[in-house]
């Protein structure tokens, strides 16, 4: 089957290298090359070129700022860039994957949710919907009211994509459960292959963080420094646990997307205090330098305020780390707490400290069998067993 898969971001782009949707493609195209298909990525950049990364095909397509976009974004003042963005991002990938198909035909298009990519996705080319998030629940957990249309100008777009789809899938039942419901359509769940990287691993930033550390036990937080991944609730009880904690150091990687105005790093500071020089801030990495900080950790924390099928907590629990994540947004698929990791209440800096200590109290016997079952738990995300379901459903909708 020739696949293709539009998208805003993916790991061949500068801009756009660490993100979870351009790590997921980038692993599924290299299990579905393995077995004889061709995944061809679109992805908004800013040239227009061909190129192979990594044996993957890769259309590179840049969105012209056009009259009619102008025109629309003066009328409207200004106030629906975002959602014009998107729609311009939807157009040009979509009108290359249909200059594409022409050429050599496309068998199935697999759109992410996100930024409504399918809004212009060609009828006569069978597609499928992807769930890595849904834009209202995101909104709310980034503390986003809606008031006005310009609040909601990405969440009615997102629902005019899920009201048009025909087919819908996505790993997380919590999710799938939230658009059944919303929409009153079919969603099938499967779950995303954990696929274990043959690459050879760069201590480069874990010997900064033993350096600094001097060797002391630390935890770690992983991934964009936003509200709606918890760091916030981190913030809030990073001094106790520092003053708690003497021998501890906490260390962040990650993008800043900010808080408030501000770089989150600034609250983060604010909070810690008297404690800050025991806060260590990386960027983002790339997995053969961050794999090497996450098996160094003592803990992982994870306390998120709304998730999908996190791949950072996958990554983790693979490397055999217990992590800490949050109730009742999908981490339940993957953490049995007390098990194969622990899970605290959402939005609750006073319950994360708590889980925290509970964890760190464990006897040296309990912890390894924490540990060990975290690795076990991940080994049904072989390729072997959910890249099979995936190209079953891929066929099952072609045929239908």
């Amino acid at each position: 089957m020739k696949i293709a898969f539009p998208t805003t971001e993916f790991v061949s782009e500068k801009t756009s290298f660490d993100g979870g949707l351009s790590n997921y493609l980038f692993k599924i195209s290299k299990e579905l090359i393995k077995i004889g298909h061709t995944p061809l990525i679109f992805v908004v950049s800013d040239k227009n070129e061909e190129i192979f990364f990594n044996g993957i095909k890769v259309f590179r397509v840049k969105p012209e700022i056009t009259f009619l976009y102008k025109l629309a974004d003066k009328l409207s003042r200004f106030k629906y860039q975002n959602s014009l963005d998107a729609l311009k991002d939807s157009y040009f990938l979509n009108r290359k994957i249909k200059e594409i198909n022409r050429l050599d035909k496309i068998d199935l298009v697999q759109y992410p949710n996100f930024r409504s990519v399918f809004f212009f996705a060609p009828k006569n080319i069978t597609s499928a919907i992807r769930i890595s998030s849904y834009q209202k629940l995101l909104d709310e957990a980034s503390g986003h009211r809606y008031e006005t249309l310009k609040d909601k100008q990405m969440y009615i777009l997102e629902n005019l994509c899920y009201r048009r789809a025909k087919n819908i899938f996505g790993p997380s039942y919590f999710l799938a459960e939230k658009i059944q419901t919303k929409f009153k359509k079919e969603v099938t769940v499967i779950e995303t292959p954990y696929i274990n990287e043959d690459i050879l691993l760069d201590n480069s930033i874990n010997d900064q963080v033993t350096n600094s550390t001097k060797g002391n036990p630390y935890l770690l937080y992983f991934g964009r420094l936003a509200m709606i991944k918890g760091t916030v609730d981190i913030a809030d009880m990073l001094n106790s646990f520092l003053r708690n904690n003497p021998n501890f150091y906490f260390v962040i990687i990650g993008k800043d997307v900010g808080f408030n105005g501000k770089p989150m790093l600034d609250y983060i500071y604010e909070n810690v205090g008297e404690f800050k020089h025991r806060v260590l801030y990386f960027k983002e990495q790339t997995h053969k330098t961050l794999f090497p900080v996450i098996k160094s950790s003592t803990l992982v924390l994870m306390p998120s305020r709304i998730e999908n099928f996190p791949n950072a907590c996958i990554e983790a629990m693979a490397l055999n780390k217990i992590v800490v994540a949050t109730k009742g947004i999908s981490f339940e698929q993957l953490i049995d707490h007390g098990k194969n990791g622990f899970l605290c209440n959402k939005s609750d800096s006073a319950d994360l400290l708590s889980i925290i200590q509970e964890v760190l109290l464990l006897s040296p016997e309990k912890r390894n069998e924490i540990e060990l079952n975290a690795g076990k738990t991940i080994q049904r995300l072989h390729p072997e067993i959910t890249v099979k379901k995936l190209v079953d459903y891929y066929q099952s909708i072609v045929k239908k």
